[in-house]
């Protein structure tokens, strides 16, 4: 199903170059499309290392197949080595359909803004790419991983961030016009995903989507764990699914979990005469995936007592992220100071100069009011007769 959606792009990419016009007009023999690239600096530390996944055909007819190789180049600057990559290639490259740009932590500690300023400089290369952060050593180690589900590699890993949304919600989706909006924007910090290897000792490993990396103003400063990931979008409203595994306090109990079907959050702020104060208030809406015991949890009062774990387990999940971002980081990741700009202009305009010093000793409080729908599909649990 991967290949034929690949095999999709591609020959919707091949019809577009052939109507567009004759500005960009390519010739289908010489056209190689790069579905995603890797940027790490050289050993020497004096130049950029650029690796490329391009994709094309392999035979003709009813015996084509998708194929996908590598190509490498340095360079002095991005667009220097870019250029420089059209070397190495078989074939003209062609930027407009790459999935993901995947940058190392030493490129994204330098600071992300020649990366950005290359992607929206460039007319073939487009806003929508997502960039990542590496956690290897390098960047081109993922770029050229060997998957034996897929032949392209970089569209399955975009594919993924997407999938992942909806199924653990353990790393955020961002594109690279939401990295320049929060970077150009005032009381918002910005985020990218992180991307590994998920190196099983077998011959074929696989990328292992693995949180979310941190910045202050343009330079990566730390990460967020996949499971502080899912509390960090939590507050800021963009939880989009996953599970909510719950120690509830009941005897025979072999395990819970709760699916977050839905979630809408609230941030308020408050300005006082020391500092502003913010609420979060989350309204999660859960459905009861498994209830692994013995007697009948939603019996009696259990069904409340399941409400106030979920509730309770929500609430210490955002708590100790945003309290971990306030004290390692001092960044505000969760646009409080956007949150007080659009509320109180006047407010923010007292706060803005010093906001990183503010925003690590804001008094943020979290009410979680959750729903649990769909508890009587399956009301008993399944006991075993003697």
């Amino acid at each position: 199903m991967r290949r034929r959606k690949v095999l999709l792009v591609f020959v919707m990419t091949i019809g577009l170059a052939l109507v567009n016009g004759c500005w960009n007009y390519r010739e289908i023999d010489s056209l190689a499309i790069v579905s995603g690239v890797g940027i790490d600096r050289s050993e020497d530390g004096q130049h950029y290392v650029m690796t490329a996944e391009i994709i094309g055909f392999s035979g003709k007819g009813k015996e084509a197949r998708i194929k996908s190789e590598h190509v490498e180049a340095k360079g002095e600057t991005l667009f220097d080595t870019a250029r420089n990559m059209t070397r190495t290639a078989p074939k003209k490259l062609y930027w407009s359909h790459a999935g993901v740009f995947i940058i190392s932590q030493e490129i994204a500690r330098e600071g992300v803004v020649p990366l950005l300023d290359y992607i929206a400089r460039g007319t073939e290369r487009r806003l929508q790419i997502v960039p990542m952060v590496s956690r290897e050593e390098t960047a081109s180690e993922i770029v050229k991983l060997h998957s034996i589900t897929t032949e392209v590699q970089m569209y399955a890993l975009r594919d993924a961030i997407e999938t992942e949304q909806k199924t653990s919600s353990k790393v955020p989706y961002v594109n690279v016009r939401d990295v320049i909006n929060a970077l150009s924007g005032e009381g918002l910090s910005a985020i990218m995903p992180v991307v590994g290897i998920n190196d099983t000792g077998e011959k074929d490993a696989s990328t292992d989507l693995a949180g979310t990396a941190v910045f202050k103003k343009e330079k990566l400063v730390g990460f967020l764990s996949p499971d502080e990931t899912k509390w960090y979008l939590f507050a800021i409203n963009k939880i989009k699914g996953g599970l909510i595994p719950l120690d509830v306090d009941l005897e025979n109990i072999h395990g819970v979990s709760l699916e977050i079907s839905d979630n809408k959050t609230r941030i308020t702020l408050a300005d006082t005469d020391k500092k502003p104060r913010v609420n979060i208030e989350v309204h999660p809406v859960l459905s009861i995936q498994e209830i692994g015991v013995a007697d009948n949890l939603l019996a009696g009062d259990g069904l409340q007592r399941l409400k106030t774990s979920a509730e309770k387990t929500i609430q210490t999940g955002i708590e100790e992220v945003v309290k971990s971002v306030q004290k390692k980081y001092g960044t505000d990741i969760f646009g409080f100071g956007a949150a007080l700009r659009q509320s109180d202009p006047k407010a923010w305009r007292q706060w803005e100069d010093e906001w990183s010093q503010v925003f690590s000793e804001l008094d943020v409080q979290i009410e979680v009011h959750a729903e649990i729908r769909n508890s009587s599909v399956l009301y008993k649990s399944i006991k075993v007769r003697d």
